[in-house]
């Protein structure tokens, strides 16, 4: 005669959700305990960095799929570096410096595969270019999106053009013959992505202001960074880009360096704005991409190109021809179950 199920038994092995598959001391009763199966990922450049699986993603032009199976059935916590491509820099007689592209980064639960696009670096003038959204969709609670920098404001020319982008960080602002151009304003999504419209919280800075007395000098502001506001042209000098911001700690394997230096000789920063073009005199000092001392962060020069992967601004420039943005890049990370 099959052993009676007590009522004491059922309810032991509902509340500790087991299945009847190997015997135990509970009344003869087959129990076992739920395993998830491990995870598999697949997706960008692969590595192991502090025992975290760290997946880098830097091609642009085309979406590129992130596959996540087994795992927890609540979902997989990953933590993620997102980085918009960077802004173009103005052009002619001091143009604004590219702002950076926006910065974001935390962690969220992932339950399914991703895609993600890579934003373009915005192209130098004339005109220059904003940059591209970068974005990371699916399996997520919302999309998640870094918006691509502000162009740098043009030079010399009829309104908006010495008016500097916005952007996940705004582009400087260039000259008109007496007058500033004003920085354009960061944490905003780029005028050219009609689909992520409006404001973009906590990405980036404000592009400097630029200045002009039309005779003897005219200095483009810096492009904002991540990490602070571009710096306004003065009649002494083009206005630095703004600093950019270091990855987190997660993702600086010195195997795979990504980024660019940063202040102090460290590597591993992105986001960095552009420098503003000078346009004085032989000799003129001039700003530097990503703040004093640079390039940096991947922030041009003038008229330099941003550095790829890094969302750096490009370079202002005196001439017709100012510097490109630098693409952008995605990162994420897990703990392997």
């Amino acid at each position: 005669m099959a052993p009676i199920k007590s009522s004491l038994a059922k309810s032991v092995s509902k509340l500790l959700g087991l299945n009847r598959n190997r015997d135990t001391s509970l009344r003869g009763f087959a129990v076992s305990r739920f395993i998830p199966p491990p995870i598999v990922t697949t997706g960008g450049t692969q590595s192991t960095y502090n025992g975290k699986t760290i997946h880098a993603f830097t091609t642009t032009g085309s979406p590129q799929p992130f596959t996540l199976t087994g795992g927890p059935v609540s979902g997989v916590s990953v933590e993620y570096a997102i980085v918009g491509g960077g802004g173009g820099g103005g052009r002619n007689n001091g143009g604004g410096g590219g702002g950076a592209g926006g910065y974001l980064t935390g962690t969220v639960s992932v339950t399914g595969p991703l895609t993600i696009n890579i934003g373009s670096g915005g192209a130098g003038g004339p005109p220059a270019g904003d940059g591209g959204d970068t974005t990371v969709s699916g399996n997520l609670p919302a999309t998640l999106t870094a918006a691509g920098g502000g162009a740098g404001g043009d030079s010399d020319t009829a309104e908006p053009a010495p008016y500097g982008h916005p952007g996940g960080s705004g582009g400087g602002g260039g000259s008109q013959a007496s007058s500033t151009g004003p920085g354009g304003t960061g944490n905003q999504y780029s005028p050219s992505s009609p689909l992520n419209p409006g404001p973009a919280p906590g990405q980036g800075n404000n592009g400097g202001q630029g200045v002009s007395d039309a005779s003897s000098y005219r200095e483009g502001g810096g492009g904002g960074g991540a990490g602070g506001a571009g710096q306004n042209g003065t009649s002494g000098g083009s206005g630095h880009g703004g600093v950019g911001i270091q990855a987190p700690p997660t993702f600086r394997d010195p195997e795979t360096p990504y980024g660019a230096p940063g202040p102090g000789g460290g590597g591993f920063w992105v986001a960095g704005g552009g420098a503003g073009g000078s346009y004085k005199s032989p000799g003129s000092p001039a700003g530097k991409g990503g703040g004093p001392g640079g390039p940096y962060a991947g922030g041009a020069n003038g008229a330099g190109d941003g550095t790829a992967n890094t969302g750096g601004g490009g370079g202002g420039a005196s001439t017709n021809n100012s510097g490109s943005g630098g693409s952008g890049i995605v990162l994420l990370a897990y703990t392997p179950v």
